[in-house]
């Protein structure tokens, strides 16, 4: 009874402390499980082993620096405690070379070595002679440079990621597809090895694989270059599809990338299509390729289709676009971006100075139905944008390009008139807006239209400081601007817009006030957005403004036409 007493009253006070012992306990297993289980722990293990291991170690390392020659530029470090009296060696001219280093600990030798050679160093300390051995074997370039495929499943497209493991700082990393391609591009984001394009740029090899080349360069030039070679899909699709619109085409489609001709309602429309099998998140995007756009003395081919079977994201700071000639021809006959699932936009969907040189088309993207199933009207993109301008004439005068309307795009602006006449703007179409004319010269020259068809902007003939400036177009003439505003479609289940979605006109030809008598340039019109949505519509940002004119020292040219923006819900 009397134990009892005891365990009562001296007890109580134990057991609250033991079973604060035993939750604390708990609590510290269960944290360090977690560590084990998520692998944190046994990175710190190893790493404080790997540095007292490190702290510990004489012997021999090396780093490579610079790949580009036959010889291996590297830096050979040799570590000693005990502390090195000399250190022989035959150097890159295999001459014997021995190296006083005064009892230091560490000392360094930069060589040139050959893959898969054995190279030996006779280290003194005292009576102490060791002899250091090293091979360079060639997967030494993974400990800088490695290739990791995102996308092992893809068919039609290798997503990969480069890893830069480089110790020194200020280092610049790049990257380029295809041992033909002479251009290295800078290395920001994952790399999108598209098979079409490739086969198009013919920057495949032989045996049909792509190789993909990735460098780091230092501010002393040293360079270290590694590449990957991967497997071709030759499987490249080239299909007629026949369908009562656009979108229906599009959601038809299930053969993978390639071109395809697309009838709707008598249009015949040939598209370079991208499909990706499942969800996806992108930074910096361009579709196409040279075989889409125009070029000098040909109109553009194709309409882009990039259709993804599940959701898409695009990261914030992203800029999806299309595909423009190198020279300023523009860009596709369109961009189509058809998304299954969810399309989060948190960047930039662009089709903005992208608009094509190319003959219009009415573009049926959807047919409406009555209840008995019956076609009783599209929705569609009509071949013609806004009407041109007139013609200015007087001083100081230009026009405003139209306005599109009814999802057409905008007209171009004119160029300014002074003395004669300026050149008119010229009319969008569903592919592009008007192309800028230019401004007057005093030379008896009057200004010159835009193209039609969102060709080139008009040009001046006039010399010297009485000039007029040029048009925006394709391209753009006498410090005009490269551009036209483009045709942007997107279909989506739910379409949820954080972003902005843009497709403007390019600015005609402006100096500052100072160029005497200077007449400004025509800018191109804008685009056209077309959006659908099947559930969830979150608008957010559009931009198909008008562009200013160009500026001259007596006035502007005319500002582009405004373009249109349309949102349609479709079952």
């Amino acid at each position: 009874m009397k134990e009892e007493i005891v365990m009562g009253k001296i007890g109580k006070r134990q057991i609250i402390i033991l079973i604060l012992i035993v939750l604390l306990g708990s609590l510290c297993f269960i944290g360090i499980a977690q560590l084990y289980k998520s692998g944190v722990m046994e990175k710190i293990i190893k790493g404080v082993s790997r540095q007292e291991e490190i702290e510990k170690q004489d012997g021999i390392s090396y780093r490579v620096y610079d790949n580009t020659q036959e010889k291996i530029k590297t830096l050979i470090t040799i570590t000693r405690k005990q502390g090195i009296d000399t250190i022989e060696y035959k150097d890159n001219e295999n001459k014997d070379i021995i190296l006083n280093c005064y009892h230091k600990e560490q000392a360094n030798m930069d060589l040139e070595l050959e893959v898969n050679k054995e190279y030996s160093f006779k280290v003194s300390s005292g009576e102490d002679v060791r002899v250091e051995k090293i091979i360079l074997q060639q997967d030494y370039i993974e400990d800088y440079i490695r290739f990791i495929d995102l996308d092992s499943e893809a068919l039609y497209y290798k997503n990969m990621e480069i890893q830069y493991n480089s110790p020194i700082a200020d280092i610049k990393h790049y990257y380029k597809i295809g041992e033909k391609q002479t251009n290295w591009t800078e290395y920001t984001q994952d790399i999108y090895a598209i098979y079409t394009d490739i086969l198009i740029d013919e920057l495949e090899n032989e045996d049909d694989t792509v190789t993909i080349y990735a460098k780091q360069v230092d501010v002393a030039g040293n360079t270290i270059i590694a590449s990957k070679t991967y497997k071709m899909n030759m499987n490249i699709a080239n299909e007629t599809i026949e369908a009562e619109s656009l979108i229906k085409a599009v959601e038809s489609i299930e053969s993978g990338n390639g071109i395809y001709q697309i009838t709707v309602n008598d249009e015949t429309y040939t598209a370079n299509v991208y499909q990706f099998d499942k969800s996806q998140t992108w930074s910096h995007m361009a579709f196409g390729n040279k075989a889409d756009v125009a070029k000098a003395g040909s109109y553009a081919n194709n309409m882009v289709i990039v259709k993804v079977n599940g959701d898409l994201t695009i990261n914030p700071g992203a800029l999806i676009t299309a595909y423009a000639n190198t020279s300023g021809y523009g860009g596709p006959k369109g961009m189509f971006m058809y998304c299954t699932g969810t399309l989060t936009n948190k960047g930039t969907i662009s089709m903005t100075a992208r608009g094509a040189w190319a003959v219009g088309q009415n573009v049926y993207l959807w047919a409406n139905k009555n209840e008995a199933g019956e076609i009783t009207s599209y929705e569609y993109v009509p071949k013609a944008g806004a009407a041109a301008t007139g013609t200015p004439s007087g001083y100081s005068v230009s026009y405003v390009g139209n306005n599109g309307t009814g999802r057409r795009t905008g007209g171009g602006g004119s160029g300014l008139a002074y003395m004669f006449t300026g050149g008119a703007g010229a009319a969008g179409t569903s592919y592009s807006g008007g192309s800028g004319g230019s401004g007057a010269s005093e030379y008896y020259l009057p200004g010159k239209p835009g193209a039609p068809n969102g060709g080139a902007g008009g040009a001046s003939d006039g010399p010297g400081e009485a000039r007029g400036f040029g048009g925006a177009g394709n391209p753009g003439q006498t410090m005009g601007s490269n551009g036209t505003g483009g045709l942007l479609i997107l279909c989506a289940q739910n379409y949820i817009n954080n972003g902005t979605v843009s497709s403007q006109g390019a600015r005609g030809g402006s100096q500052p006030y100072h160029i005497y008598r200077s007449k400004g340039g025509g800018s191109s019109g804008s685009g056209s957005i077309n959006i659908f949505y099947k559930e969830t519509l979150v608008a957010g940002s559009t931009n198909v403004s008008s562009v200013a004119g160009g500026a001259g020292n007596l006035g502007w040219g005319g500002a582009g036409g405004a373009g249109t923006v349309t949102y349609t819900k479709i079952p």
